[in-house]
C-alpha cells in the first residue's frame, strides 16, 4: 500500500521517466510476443526441411529444402567410370533402400550407392 502511494505521488510529480517507462513497456511486449514467434518458426508454416544427397568419397549434390509432406525429387546421380549407380539408401550401410514417399518431419540424408561394373570377356563387343 504504501508503495502504491509512493508511485502515485511520483506519477503526481511527473518524477518518472518517460522513456525509461516506454523501453519497459517494449521489453514486456517482447516477453510476451517473442514465444509465440518462436513456435511460429519453428513448427508453423516458415519451416523448411532439407534433404542432403551423399555420394562415395563424401561428395554430395545440392540439397533441396521442403516443407513437410512435399514430394522428395530426386537429383540425377553423378556417373564415375567403371560403376553403376544402384539407388538411393537411409543409411551409409546401404540397408534400408529409400522409397519414394512425401517428406517426413525431420532431416534427411540419402546416401547414393554405386557398384563396380564387373567386365567379363563375353560381354565385350567383338570387332
Amino acid at each position: 500500500m504504501i508503495k502504491w502511494l509512493l508511485l502515485e505521488e511520483a506519477v503526481e510529480k511527473d518524477v518518472i521517466n518517460e522513456p525509461l517507462w516506454t523501453v519497459l513497456m517494449a521489453l514486456l511486449i517482447i516477453l510476451c510476443v517473442a514465444p509465440w514467434i518462436f513456435v511460429i518458426f519453428r513448427y508453423g508454416i516458415f519451416r523448411k526441411l532439407r534433404v542432403r544427397f551423399i555420394l562415395p568419397n563424401n561428395e554430395e549434390l545440392p540439397p533441396q529444402y521442403l516443407k513437410k509432406n512435399a514430394e522428395i525429387i530426386l537429383p540425377e546421380p553423378k556417373e564415375y567410370l567403371g560403376y553403376k549407380f544402384c539407388g538411393w539408401y537411409l543409411d551409409s550401410e546401404f540397408e534400408y533402400e529409400y522409397i519414394p514417399m512425401p517428406m517426413p518431419d525431420k532431416n534427411l540424408k540419402l546416401y547414393g550407392k554405386y557398384e563396380k561394373i564387373n567386365f567379363e570377356e563375353e560381354e565385350l563387343p567383338q570387332k
